[in-house]
C-alpha cells in the first residue's frame, strides 16, 4: 500500500487523535523511539503511510545477548524497507548505574540515557518532536501503577498525548490488540522482548497477571478506564488552576530556586496539607514530610530533605535550599573539620571515632566539604562490601530521625560520603600497607548537632 491509497481504519483513528491533540505540526520531521516491538513498530508505519516526516531511534542496552542485537538487525531492515533514516546508540547500563552519583533501578537508567539521547537528537536535526509508543494499555498500567504507590490527582490523568519537552504519545487512543490486528493487516512483523513475559518488574506483575482476571470480569472495563483518563486529564486542568491560585496567598517569593512559604498563613487554610503536597510535589517532598510541615511543631532549624535540596523552617517560614548551596548560613568547613598530614601508614587511632584516616594519595584535600543527609544516600563502610544506605547505618546506630538530618557528612568533589562523624567512615582511600602518606581529619564541631 502505498500512501496515496485510502487510510485504514487504524490510521484514520491515529490521525483523528494526532490532530485533536495537535501533536504533529508542519514538515519538520518527528523523531520515532523504534525499539522493533509492536507498538514501536506500528507507531512508525502508521506516522510513515500518513505523511509524516520521520526519523527513527533505537537504543541497544546490551541487557538481552543475542536478543538485544537481533532487535537492531530487525530496526536496520524496517527502517531500510522504508527509506526511513535510523540513528543507533549503544549503552553501557551498569557502568552507568556504577557511576551514578545516586542509587537507580536499571528500569530508571534505561529511562535516563533513553530520553536524554533522544533529546539529544532532536535538538541536531531541529525535529519537532520525538514520538513514543506507548498505547491505551500502557496508560491504564501506569495509572493503577500510580495509584497502587500513592500518588495526587496528576498521576490518576494517566500519561498526555503531549508532555512541556516535546515528547508526544500518537498511540494512546488505540489498545495492544488493535495495534498488533493493524501490523497483521498490513503485513509487517515484529520482534518480542522475552522479559515482556517475565514478571519480576511490577508492570509486567500488572499486565500478566492481574489485568487478565481484571478485564476477564469486566470486558468492558477498559473502554470505561479509557473514557475516565480523558475526563480526569481536562479535570486536571481546573484542579491545578486552582491549586496555584492559591500560591499567593502564603508565598513571600517563588521562583525555581527562592520558595519562601508561610507555614503559619498555610495552616489557616482548608486542605492545607493537599496544596502544600502539590506545590512542593515537583520537589519529591514525602507525604510523611508534608504532613510533618503542616501540623508537627515549626521548629527553626528543622531541615525537610528532597532530591534537590532541602526545605528549612526558619520561624514559621518553610525557605528551600539548593543543593548546589545547601551550606548556606552555615558554619564554614575548617570550623567542623581540621586536618593534619602525616607521614607513613601507622595510626594512632582515635576511640571517640570523632577522627577519620584517608590515603593522601588518594583523595582531594582541598575538594573536601560537607553536607546533611538526604533520602537514597549511600556509602561505601570501612570494613564491608558493596554500598549502605545511610538510613540503615543511622537505624543501626539507632540514631533518631531529628539528629540524623543535623549530622555533618563528609563529601569529596563526586558528592561521595567519606565520613559519618562518631558513628562510620568510607572505605574509600582507606590507609593500607602501600600508603607512604596520610592525613587525619577531626570532627571539632558541636557533638550533638543541634546548633545546625
Amino acid at each position: 500500500m502505498n500512501q496515496t491509497d485510502e487510510p485504514l481504519p487504524f490510521e484514520r483513528k491515529v490521525k483523528e487523535f494526532i490532530t485533536r491533540n495537535t501533536l504533529i505540526r508542519g514538515d519538520s520531521p518527528v523523531i520515532i523511539g523504534l525499539s522493533g516491538g509492536a507498538d514501536s513498530v506500528a507507531l512508525t508505519m502508521v506516522l510513515h503511510r500518513l505523511g509524516f516526516a520521520c526519523r527513527a531511534a533505537h537504543c541497544n542496552f546490551h541487557l538481552r545477548g543475542e536478543e538485544s542485537d537481533r532487535d537492531e538487525h530487525f530496526v536496520r531492515q524496517l527502517t531500510s524497507s522504508l527509506d526511513i533514516e535510523l540513528d543507533t546508540v549503544h549503552f553501557d547500563v551498569k557502568k552507568y548505574i556504577a557511576e551514578a552519583k545516586r542509587p537507580t533501578s536499571l528500569e530508571m537508567a534505561c529511562r535516563e540515557l533513553r530520553y536524554d539521547w533522544f533529546r539529544e537528537l532532536r535538538h541536531n536535526f531541529n525535529a519537532q518532536a520525538v514520538a513514543i509508543a506507548h498505547n491505551a494499555d500502557d496508560n491504564i498500567e501506569t495509572v493503577l501503577l500510580n495509584m497502587l504507590r500513592g500518588t495526587g490527582i496528576t498521576g490518576l490523568r494517566g500519561m498526555l498525548p503531549l508532555n512541556n519537552d516535546s515528547v508526544i504519545r500518537p498511540l494512546l487512543s488505540v489498545y495492544r490488540q488493535e495495534i498488533e490486528a493493524y501490523l497483521e493487516a498490513i503485513g509487517v512483523g515484529f520482534v518480542t522482548d522475552s522479559t515482556n513475559h517475565e514478571s519480576e518488574f511490577g508492570r509486567n506483575k500488572l499486565r500478566n497477571k492481574v489485568l487478565p482476571i481484571l478485564f476477564s470480569l469486566f470486558p468492558d472495563g477498559k473502554k470505561g478506564m479509557t473514557n475516565t483518563l480523558s475526563l480526569m486529564r481536562q479535570a486536571n486542568e481546573f484542579y491545578t488552576d486552582s491549586i496555584n491560585d492559591r500560591k499567593s496567598d502564603v508565598f513571600l517569593a517563588d521562583t525555581e530556586t527562592d520558595i519562601e512559604i508561610d507555614i503559619r498563613a498555610l495552616r489557616s487554610m482548608p486542605n492545607a496539607r493537599l496544596l502544600l503536597y502539590e506545590w512542593l510535589r515537583p520537589h519529591g517532598l514525602s507525604m510523611e514530610q508534608i504532613f510533618e510541615i503542616v501540623d508537627g511543631p515549626m521548629q527553626s532549624g528543622k531541615r525537610f530533605f528532597c532530591k534537590n535540596g532541602y526545605f528549612l523552617m526558619d520561624r514559621g517560614i518553610l525557605r528551600f535550599v539548593t543543593s548546589e548551596n545547601n551550606n548556606s548560613g552555615l558554619p564554614p568547613f575548617n570550623h567542623l573539620f581540621s586536618i593534619e598530614s602525616h607521614v607513613g601508614n601507622r595510626l594512632d587511632v582515635d576511640k571517640s571515632g570523632m577522627t577519620a584516616y584517608f590515603d593522601s594519595a588518594l583523595i582531594d584535600e582541598n575538594g573536601l566539604t560537607y553536607r546533611f543527609w538526604k533520602r537514597g544516600d549511600r556509602m561505601k563502610p570501612f570494613g564491608m562490601k558493596g554500598s549502605k544506605k545511610l538510613s540503615d547505618i543511622f537505624s543501626d546506630a539507632k540514631i533518631p530521625l531529628n539528629i540524623k538530618t543535623r549530622i555533618p557528612l563528609l563529601v569529596d568533589p563526586n558528592d561521595e560520603i567519606l565520613w559519618i562523624p562518631g558513628i562510620r567512615a568510607s572505605r574509600t582511600a582507606q590507609v593500607s600497607e602501600k600508603t607512604t602518606a596520610y592525613i587525619s581529619i577531626h570532627y571539632i564541631g558541636p557533638k550533638n548537632f543541634n546548633t545546625f
